[in-house]
């Protein structure tokens, strides 16, 4: 490598004695820096075009195939979760409708309790209400019969104040006329 600066540290300071600077820098800018090894041909970077192609392609391939066992995959466990949710919720619903058959019977039940308790009141009412619509029935047949007796005595006592004043209207006339 070292041979290799030398020779193109020479072969730059020969230019420049006969080009001058400006045109040895040009001419020297265009060379390749390290020897034509390292340039690369049309076949070079055609075989390299190829090279890269058949890489890619591979990769295409393997990340198609990588991408599809994946969608399977995802596929497969989306269907187990799918059918672990229908199972769930299969389990809930039916937990649920079990439960509210549950309430329903209850509620049925203290609703039966409710309805006896009043009808019960209910009755116990009508019995104090019939208990009062008698007392008022013999209350009114005494009342009818306390009616019956003030006017029994009112007309006893009118008889005897008239019979009085026809007494005192004839004692008056007998004493008038003794008179």
């Amino acid at each position: 490598m070292l041979n290799e600066e030398a020779a193109r540290h020479g072969l730059y300071n020969r230019l420049t004695e006969v080009l001058g600077t400006d045109h040895s820098d040009t001419l020297m800018k265009h060379l390749p820096p390290t020897g034509w090894g390292d340039v690369a041909r049309t076949r070079d970077v055609e075989a390299a075009r190829l090279a890269t192609t058949r890489d890619l392609d591979l990769f295409r391939a393997e990340l198609h195939a990588d991408m599809a066992g994946l969608s399977q995959e995802l596929r497969t466990e989306m269907h187990v979760l799918g059918t672990e949710l229908r199972g769930e919720m299969v389990e809930l619903r039916d937990g649920l409708r079990s439960e509210m058959s549950e309430l329903r019977e209850e509620l049925r039940g203290e609703m039966g309790e409710l309805r006896e308790e009043l009808r019960g009141e209910m009755g116990e009412l009508r019995g104090e209400f019939n208990g009062l619509r008698g007392e008022f029935h013999g209350l009114r047949g005494e009342f009818d019969g306390l009616r019956v007796d003030i006017a029994n005595q009112l007309r006893q006592q009118t008889f005897a104040m008239l019979g009085a004043m026809v007494t005192l209207s004839a004692v008056t006339a007998a004493a008038a006329t003794l008179i």
